[in-house]
């Protein structure tokens, strides 16, 4: 590799860095108060907390490592304007498009990830975070459903609890009505 290429590489990684981490802080602000609701509400434990954030943070990080490459290769060739060393390389006779192929070799990285990460790692954090729901629903049900009263939470279901064992996590004389489909269902 030559020397132009390692020290445009070098110029590039620290800005794709902080691009990287500012694009998925703003990305994922919205998700970190929904999770810390649901934290609070469900009085999640922190372990249950750092489970759900690593289920979701593949989605948004998918998505940004190519508008981080995109930021990091802006202020790169923004730094070597700035510093007139663009001007000492055109005077040199280094061409842009010389200048761009550790861009693209790096482009290529970038996207190789990106794909992999939104094709293979994405579904498994969906697939994850949909049984980690299942599993803290089913932990914390009885925090939710109080005796003697309907619970319309869910679209479609209609829940009736007669008596709640809070000590024993234990739910007794359940009424689900189940209205999602064409023909209803009573359990």
């Amino acid at each position: 590799m030559r020397l132009i290429d390692r020290y445009i590489l070098r110029e590039l990684w620290p800005s794709f860095v902080l691009a990287l981490v500012v694009t998925t802080l703003v990305l994922f602000m919205d998700k970190l108060l929904w999770l810390m609701g649901l934290m609070l509400r469900n009085r999640l434990e922190l372990v249950t907390a750092w489970r759900l954030l690593c289920y979701t943070l593949p989605t948004v990080s998918g998505l940004t490592l190519p508008m981080a490459f995109l930021i990091g290769c802006t202020l790169t060739f923004n730094r070597l304007s700035m510093d007139s060393e663009y001007v000492v390389l055109k005077a040199a006779g280094v061409s842009l498009y010389r200048m761009l192929v550790p861009l693209v070799a790096a482009a290529v990285v970038v996207y190789g990830l990106s794909s992999f990460v939104l094709m293979y790692v994405s579904p498994w954090g969906f697939q994850g975070l949909q049984r980690l729901f299942f599993e803290v629903a089913r932990s914390r049900a009885y925090y939710h459903l109080q005796a003697h009263e309907f619970n319309d939470t869910f679209t479609g279901l209609a829940l009736y609890v007669e008596r709640t064992v809070p000590e024993l996590q234990r739910l007794e004389g359940v009424f689900i009505a189940d209205t999602r489909s064409g023909v209803s269902q009573v359990i």
